[in-house]
């Protein structure tokens, strides 16, 4: 009886904590903390190097085909898993947690709830994985440089509630050419908008050397647009009086006009929008908005 009783509580004591362990042969493809508690449920790694597609930006189906903003081919070695989440995670700590997986300036292109496009088609024709469906509003993209290659996250909550995540990794042998000029324009002929990735303002308004020769490296893209007016509006989250904050804003847009007016170019309109347009993750940004493609959505 005292043996068995022994061997009971041995077996308990023996028992994984989460009552789950990661699927047999997985590992994670990169070197950023899991969420807590997260386990692996789906794993696939490349034995061999092959062509993949590997997309930044926003996803649309027209006539059966899987349509993309912007997308780029490579050959790549790629290792993907899906994590599960634990039950009623909530969905904003989950896409707060994988944002820090890239550093903003490695950013290409991000996208949260209805901007992403159809749930479906990101499950089933984009990564082929029945168990990243769930409601439109309730997904996150995230697609950038990474030092080993190129890194998408996926993030959807599905219709029990339950949160997986999606992490896909291209190793390549030599960095991944991305025109992003190019990227910005066709976000803006696209969406109507676009974020400059890489560009920060401080806290003040002012923008700091890099995000000045980021400014100047698309101002030649912006040619593409020359008959139209783009309004240039910068973003600002710092203390303060609400008026003080957007009359720095106001000048972070002038100066960024500045770098990006060319005479071949479109006519560029400085705007400071201070704190208050917010989004989620509260940091600064600039973004272009061609206004008359937004109003015709």
């Amino acid at each position: 009886m005292i043996d068995r009783l022994l061997f009971c509580l041995w077996l308990l004591v023996s028992l994984p904590l989460t009552g789950h362990a990661d699927v047999a042969g997985s590992r994670d493809p990169i070197d950023f903390p899991r969420f807590p508690q997260a386990q692996i449920v789906t794993f696939k790694a490349d034995a061999e190097p092959r062509a993949h597609q590997f997309i930044i930006s926003s996803v649309e189906k027209i006539r059966r085909e899987l349509k993309a903003g912007e997308q780029v081919r490579v050959t790549a070695l790629e290792v993907e898993a899906i994590y599960e989440m634990p039950r009623d995670t909530p969905l904003n700590e989950v896409i707060a947690h994988y944002r820090q997986a890239l550093p903003r300036a490695s950013v290409l292109f991000s996208c949260t709830g209805l901007d992403c496009g159809r749930s479906a088609q990101w499950a089933n024709m984009v990564f082929g994985q029945s168990s990243l469906y769930g409601p439109d509003a309730n997904q996150f993209y995230l697609a950038g440089r990474h030092p080993d290659g190129l890194l998408s996250i996926y993030v959807i909550q599905r219709g029990n509630r339950r949160i997986n995540v999606h992490v896909r990794l291209l190793l390549t042998d030599t960095p991944v050419a991305v025109d992003e000029g190019r990227l910005l324009v066709e976000s803006l002929v696209t969406n109507g908008h676009g974020i400059l990735t890489g560009v920060r303002p401080a806290v003040d308004g002012s923008l700091p050397g890099n995000a000045l020769e980021t400014l100047a490296g698309v101002r030649s893209a912006l040619k593409a647009l020359r008959e139209e007016t783009l309004y240039v509006v910068c973003h600002l989250y710092s203390p303060g009086d609400v008026d003080g904050v957007i009359r720095q804003s106001e000048a972070c847009a002038r100066r960024a006009v500045e770098v990006l007016v060319s005479d071949e170019g479109p006519r560029l309109v400085a705007f400071g929008a201070g704190p208050l347009l917010p989004r989620e993750e509260h940091v600064g940004r600039i973004e272009l908005v061609l206004p008359h493609r937004r109003m015709r959505e």
